[in-house]
């Protein structure tokens, strides 16, 4: 039997204002002063973030496309804001 393995993304289990906080401030302990660590962990907080976010449309996109026979393309397990 083969073994399958998953990468693994803290950003995926970040979900909270807390969760974010309390990353970090293991992290901040974890690293000992590593900047490379430090950093590390605001791009997983920031890339978290950008996944909870609602997906935004610039104003008047929404019409454009209405207007303009195509379909809309959207971004795999979110939802369009243009109805």
């Amino acid at each position: 039997m083969t073994e399958e393995f998953k990468n693994w993304d803290s950003a995926d289990y970040l979900l909270t204002d807390e969760d974010f906080e309390a990353y970090l401030e293991v992290c901040l302990e974890e690293a000992g002063g590593d900047a490379a660590i430090i950093v590390k962990a605001y791009e997983t907080i920031e890339r978290a973030r950008r996944r909870l976010q609602p997906l935004s449309v610039p104003f008047g996109a929404c019409e454009t496309l209405r207007n303009s026979g195509q379909p809309a393309i959207s971004e795999p397990d979110r939802e369009s804001t243009c109805l």
